[in-house]
């Protein structure tokens, strides 16, 4: 007759709370009336194993006593006749030193190798709000094993529910899949090479950052924009985008190696082999926080890069944008043949020059202006062009839609400056000097208004 194996139950209690003199939260004795009730159930496996779980914590435990220990304790206060418990789960300082449910999980795997229990069926006690992690993690480190979930429907304060999503989230992303590695045999000299070898990833990554930070300060190109302040900016925004995949590659090469490195130390923790320079708290480590600082660094230089461009380019930039798209319209005072003054704001006639006044050519273009302007309304398209006085505001000033402009150089009172208007007011030149008001007779045009030869 076929001699076959027993089937066993490994049945594992999650741990929960304890206060720093080692008394259990009500979760924890929730959980330890829950595996009580159900070890008094009758059972279709040969026997039972059971073993508690849980290291210290600044969260859930600052006692002296491993957690798991407590548990056991509490546990063993009741007559259990049909189950063995293992208690020196805890005499393993590493495992003492869990301090969350991957680290647990990896705990009992590595207690089945030292163990060479080949359970049937694996039971693990939790709460309700705790039961989508536990079922995630378990069910991917011991996919040969039947998984059942004992749950005690506590359902926990919403901070347990919200800081529960929050590490969900996080495991997801960094749990390393080590569980079919198990059975095999890795000798120590083998996972220290591979976790040599994953220095190379981190050396790789790093040289990426290089360029991440350097490319704005080695980078000076100028786009083909006439525009400059605005090809400035567009240059620091073309810098930035490529420090930015810069990152992404540093990200991804860090990644690859942190993923990589948190296998290695899974596997030699449940190995029993001494972990090289990993911390033994799988769920966070400083290294993990490391990319955000970076990245936070990152942003800060570009924030403090935009901020320096803004202070000595922007300002000037945005001013001329809002000069160019702003319209003034009010009482106007002539102040010259080329120059009129709405309200407060002096505003010159943009892409002409007049002579000056106090010389006899000079107050007749006055008047004349005046003439034009009057006591009507005149309306200003102002843009940031200097004109050859020197103004810094100009624009293209009208009255009921007559450009000013064209009309004092028409009536041969201002000329045409064509490096000012490209030519805008030639042909109201011609019309002038056909009409016998030739003023480049007697007002010859300033150096500021002669397009270079």
């Amino acid at each position: 007759m076929e001699n076959l194996k027993p089937r066993t139950e490994l049945i594992v209690v999650l741990g929960h709370e304890n206060s720093p003199d080692g008394t259990l939260s009500d979760d924890a004795l929730s959980r330890v009336s829950t595996v009580i009730d159900y070890l008094n159930t009758d059972s279709s496996v040969d026997q039972r194993v059971l073993v508690a779980t849980g290291g210290f914590a600044n969260y859930y435990n600052v006692s002296n006593t491993p957690h798991g220990l407590l548990l056991s304790k509490e546990i063993g206060k009741h007559k259990i006749t049909n189950c063995k418990v293992l208690p020196h789960i805890h005499s393993n300082a590493t495992v003492a030193d869990s301090s969350g449910t991957v680290d647990d999980a990896l705990g009992v795997l590595r207690l089945l190798i030292e163990t060479k229990i080949e359970p049937s069926t694996l039971t693990v006690v939790t709460n309700r709000f705790h039961r989508e992690r536990t079922e995630w993690i378990f069910s991917r480190l011991f996919p040969w094993i039947e998984l059942n979930l004992l749950v005690d429907e506590r359902d926990g304060t919403l901070w347990q529910r919200c800081h529960e999503k929050r590490a969900f989230r996080r495991i997801k992303k960094r749990m390393p899949l080590v569980g079919a590695l198990s059975h095999l045999k890795i000798s120590e000299a083998s996972t220290a090479m591979l976790y040599d070898e994953l220095k190379h990833y981190d050396n790789l990554s790093y040289l990426a950052l290089v360029p991440a930070f350097a490319v704005p300060y080695v980078w000076r190109s100028n786009l083909p924009i006439s525009e400059p302040h605005l090809n400035h900016l567009l240059t620091v925004v073309v810098a930035m985008l490529l420090s930015l995949l810069f990152w992404s590659v540093y990200y991804r090469l860090a990644g690859t190696a942190a993923s990589a490195r948190r296998s290695v130390s899974a596997i030699q923790f449940i190995l029993g082999q001494p972990q090289l320079g990993v911390a033994k708290n799988l769920n966070g480590t400083l290294k993990a926080k490391i990319p955000r600082i970076l990245l936070l660094a990152l942003l800060l230089s570009w924030a403090l890069a935009l901020t320096n461009w803004f202070l000595v380019e922007g300002r000037d930039l945005i001013s001329s944008r809002f000069a160019a798209e702003a319209t003034l319209s009010g009482s106007t005072k002539t102040i010259d043949g080329s120059t009129i003054s709405v309200g407060d704001v002096e505003v010159g006639l943009q892409g002409i020059v007049a002579p000056p006044r106090g010389t006899k050519l000079g107050d007749a273009s006055t008047k004349n202006l005046e003439r034009l302007v009057g006591a009507r309304l005149v309306t200003c398209a102002l843009n940031h062009s200097s004109n050859v006085a020197g103004q810094k505001l100009t624009g293209v000033c009208s009255v009921k839609g007559r450009d000013l402009a064209a009309s004092q150089v028409a009536s041969g009172f201002a000329r045409d400056c064509p490096k000012l208007s490209d030519d805008r007011y030639a042909e109201f030149e011609l019309i002038a000097i056909a009409s016998g008001r030739n003023l480049s007779s007697t007002f010859p045009l300033p150096a500021g208004c002669k397009n270079s030869p």
